[in-house]
């Protein structure tokens, strides 16, 4: 190998002087065996100097030497006089040069991985929950149980009502009875229908003409009305002291003789007639009349005033009802429908007498069926044509 500065010489000369490196010069193994570019660029703590002698490429590495040439060189690249092309000699010293002067010492690391392994992991510490945070927790857990039990609540089934607010004069509330009786049908003993009584009121016959001409019931045609009706609203005020069902059927005769036979019901005798007929206690009728306080109740202004309800849902009404949306008004607040048709006989038995609408309505029927069947039989009162069972 030829040295910074030399005049140049043979290969062999260049062979012997790369055999006598001296052992401690670095050599190509200390840099990874790679390129000059990639030795320098690894190490750049090395002192290199470049020398003008000895041709670009050359890396020349400081050593111990004597003579003219005293200096040890490694020639990676070739320069002005040598070819730079290294020897198998040149390659098996650095590699033993290598191997010699940098023992890898793996004590360190290996006390540093035995340090970690024996780290020890830090304890959870597990906090107890503060009375807020426990508040809070049973708090919320109270107020989803509350809405599980309001939810299965709001699906439970509920019993549905209607309470009217009429009298025996009340032309619409007569009017509407086909709706309700159809209700009654239809839900069965899911819906409660009640009656309660209004004040004792002024009448209006114009008022009950233009019933008679809306609605299909029988209306009598009447040339005027009384005045109020204080009478037949005291007697049935008394014989609400008897129970709701006698009051109730009481309520429905006087009807029958006030608009369909245009009998005129405010007399006291013919009050009391007609309370026999239905089966009440006349004598204790007669021992309360004067007890009767009607001057309590609600006065409205348009009859009958409703009530319809059914667990959160109350809806007040006046005057006319139909039945759709009164039906799913229901439904929809989990009052459930019958599901069973009533039998034709049952329904007129408890009216007592049912007119050809109220069952036609009720039991979806045609009043062929009724003229045909063998069960009941047709009954005329005043202008109405009634069915009672035989």
């Amino acid at each position: 190998m030829m040295g910074l500065g030399g005049g140049g010489g043979s290969n062999d000369d260049e062979e012997e002087e790369s055999v006598g490196v001296p052992p401690g010069a670095p050599t190509l193994g200390d840099f990874g065996g790679g390129s000059t570019e990639e030795s320098a660029d690894e190490s750049p703590s090395e002192d290199t100097t470049a020398s003008g002698g000895g041709g670009e490429g050359s890396v020349s590495t400081t050593g111990s030497g004597g003579g003219g040439g005293g200096i040890g060189v490694v020639s990676t690249g070739g320069g002005s006089g040598g070819d730079g092309s290294g020897t198998e000699d040149d390659s098996d010293d650095d590699e033993g040069a290598s191997d010699d002067d940098d023992p890898v010492d793996n004590t360190d690391d290996g006390e540093e991985s035995g340090a970690t392994t024996e780290e020890k992991e830090p304890p959870t510490i597990v906090e107890e929950p503060s009375n807020d945070s426990v508040g809070k927790q049973e708090s919320q857990t109270g107020s989803e149980s509350e809405e599980t039990e309001n939810d299965d609540r709001d699906e439970e089934p509920q019993i549905g009502e209607i309470t009217v607010i009429t009298d025996a004069w009340d032309s619409v509330g007569w009017g509407i009875e086909p709706v309700l009786k159809k209700l009654e049908v239809e839900f069965g003993v899911s819906l409660d229908i009640s009656y309660e009584l209004l004040p004792p009121r002024d009448l209006d016959i114009v008022d009950y003409e233009v019933a008679a001409e809306r609605y299909e019931m029988p209306y009598a045609q009447l040339e005027g009305l009384p005045e109020t009706s204080r009478l037949s609203t005291e007697a049935l005020g008394v014989a609400q002291e008897q129970g709701q069902e006698l009051f109730r059927e009481y309520l429905r005769r006087l009807r029958i003789a006030a608009l369909v036979e245009g009998r005129d019901i405010e007399d006291k005798d013919l009050l009391l007639n007609l309370a026999g007929e239905i089966g009440l206690d006349v004598d204790q009728l007669r021992k309360h009349w004067a007890e009767v306080d009607t001057e309590q109740l609600t006065e409205v202004d348009t009859t009958p005033q409703m009530w319809v309800s059914a667990g959160d849902l109350e809806i007040p009404k006046s005057g006319h009802i139909e039945f759709e949306p009164t039906y799913f008004a229901f439904v929809g607040n989990n009052v459930m429908p019958a599901g069973v048709p009533q039998p034709l006989t049952d329904f007129i038995t408890e009216y007592d007498l049912a007119t050809t609408v109220e069952v036609m309505k009720a039991l979806d029927t045609e009043r062929a069926q009724l003229k045909n069947s063998e069960k009941v039989q047709q009954v005329c009162l005043g202008v109405g044509e009634f069915w009672e069972v035989i």
